[in-house]
């Protein structure tokens, strides 16, 4: 009986371990929110808040740039995608987007989550 339990944890232990698990993107928003001469508000309401901004005025022009990053999966690999959103005069007047992979080796940094603490 003792064996047939260690036999299944085993079976169980490299199952559980040789899984991969994928981000849920769903949450993530979608460039089907956006259309072309949209106010910021707007955008921020279905965004969310941009990871950075600029902004700057140039020939009586207010012009705000937010920039959202989000990840993306395509086939095995993943992708940090960045949307660059510019504003003129809080109307949206342009969208450009750029991407790079996410090396298979990056350690992803939670600073809540600590190996040991200093005492």
């Amino acid at each position: 009986m003792m064996k047939v339990v260690l036999f299944s944890l085993v079976i169980a232990v490299c199952c559980l371990t040789s899984c991969k698990t994928y981000m849920d993107y769903s949450s993530y928003p979608k460039m089907d929110d956006l259309k072309l001469g949209v106010n910021k508000e707007y955008v921020i309401e279905k965004w969310g808040q941009p990871f950075s901004f600029s902004s700057y005025v140039i020939n009586n022009d207010t012009i705000v740039t937010l920039n959202y990053k989000t990840p993306k999966a395509v086939a095995n690999c993943e992708f940090i995608v960045t949307s660059e959103l510019t504003f003129k005069n809080d109307k949206l007047e342009m969208i450009s987007q750029s991407d790079f992979v996410v090396p298979d080796n990056v350690i992803l940094y939670d600073p809540s989550k600590t190996a040991c603490k200093k005492q």
